[in-house]
């Protein structure tokens, strides 16, 4: 296994899904940790696929979900007062599962990806466990790109694991475009159903650098 601690430089091309998911939604699909049901105070969530071409531990994909934010008022961390949670993310390395939870707390879990170019306007994603898809969508382009940079929208990452809190502020820039969706499959046992749910925004970003700080840790017993 590599040990790769923080921080990270990562590249590569992701599509991104923009939500404002119902509260019934994320409380019976969101796969919420117990820390996240207390605390999640809806806002705009997310889903991402992102092809990482380059990272501290080697090329892999992932698949995420984030509902919206957490209030941290309860949980006792005075470092900000909200942020983003991710609740169910899947990835196709195990070097990345190890050194996601280990540096950030992030709840990685192991998966088998197929991402192909159909052709030059749309991708494919399908994402498996023991060779069964329960993700898979194609996602064809519909315009040029405008350079975005989180400069102007600030990240925070809250994670939790037992008494850990990891607050993390990753930076990225890239090309942002706008994306259809086309043939969205997911099944629910595995991963959110977001195919009943239409997005606020469906985007892809390409030729993206990111910097995965070193999260700030604390323990809140």
């Amino acid at each position: 296994m590599i040990v790769a601690p923080a921080p990270w430089a990562l590249t590569g091309e992701a599509f991104v899904l923009v939500y404002q998911f119902p509260k019934d939604f994320v409380n019976k699909n969101g796969f919420l940790a117990e820390y996240q049901i207390g605390n999640w105070s809806g806002g705009l969530g997310t889903v991402m696929c992102v092809n990482y071409e380059s990272s501290n531990v080697g090329p892999y994909f992932e698949l995420l979900f984030i509902p919206g934010t957490i209030n941290l008022k309860k949980m006792n961390f005075e470092k900000v007062k909200s942020g983003f949670s991710i609740s169910k993310i899947y990835v196709s390395t195990q070097d990345s599962v190890i050194n996601g939870i280990n540096n950030w707390g992030i709840p990685k879990e192991l998966a088998d990806f197929e991402w192909n170019k159909i052709d030059k306007n749309r991708t494919e994603i399908k994402v498996a466990l023991n060779g069964i898809a329960f993700f898979s969508a194609i996602f064809k382009n519909k315009c040029f790109g405008f350079p975005i940079n989180t400069s102007f929208i600030p990240l925070k990452i809250i994670q939790k694991i037992d008494t850990t809190i990891f607050l993390t502020k990753p930076k990225a820039k890239g090309k942002v475009s706008f994306v259809k969706i086309e043939n969205l499959q997911i099944d629910a046992n595995f991963f959110p159903k977001i195919s009943d749910i239409r997005p606020i925004l469906a985007s892809k970003i390409s030729n993206f650098k990111m910097i995965f700080p070193e999260a700030i840790i604390e323990n809140t017993i």
